[in-house]
């Protein structure tokens, strides 16, 4: 078993949700890094972003993968795969 390094490039399973999506769109940038609720609604239009947040993190738990969100301030979240 290899140890992974801190530097290491995090592996996610194939995207599985159909291209162009709001899922799919969604996935794709969270495996970027940490996405708010701010940047989800007004960026990416995405107006329902519960559900699909909640329809990725059901996708991503079978795989051992958590959809963290954490709370900044004045209503805003953040989002990261952990």
């Amino acid at each position: 078993m290899v140890q992974a390094s801190l530097f290491d490039n995090p592996v996610y399973p194939p995207n599985p949700f159909k291209i162009g999506s709001q899922n799919h769109r969604l996935y794709e940038r969270a495996k970027l890094g940490p996405i708010t609720n701010g940047e989800i609604i007004y960026k990416m239009r995405i107006a329902n972003s519960t559900g699909r947040l909640s329809e990725i993190r059901a996708f991503l738990a079978p795989h051992g993968i958590k959809l963290h969100s954490g709370r900044l301030h004045d209503g805003k979240w953040e989002y990261r795969l952990q």
